[in-house]
């Protein structure tokens, strides 16, 4: 999750919906930045991630994820 509105949308939501609903919030990989969002998220809304190791915002994994994700985005 980074600085964008989308992603602050994505927050307000999952607090939202979690007040009557179980909520899990799935992302891709974990980071630095999103880390400010999910402290702010309702405590109710599980986050869980597909690739657990926290990645920096320009290293190699993350832009090898990011390469991909750009390959495979038409598709």
């Amino acid at each position: 999750m980074g600085k964008g509105g989308a992603e602050e949308l994505l927050c307000n939501l999952t607090s939202e919906m979690s007040e009557n609903h179980e909520v899990t919030l799935y992302l891709f990989y974990k980071t630095i930045q999103s880390q400010n969002k999910i402290e702010r998220l309702n405590p109710k809304v599980n986050v869980r991630y597909f690739l657990s190791p926290n990645m920096q915002a320009l290293s190699k994994g993350r832009r090898l994820l990011n390469l991909i994700n750009y390959l495979i985005a038409p598709i």
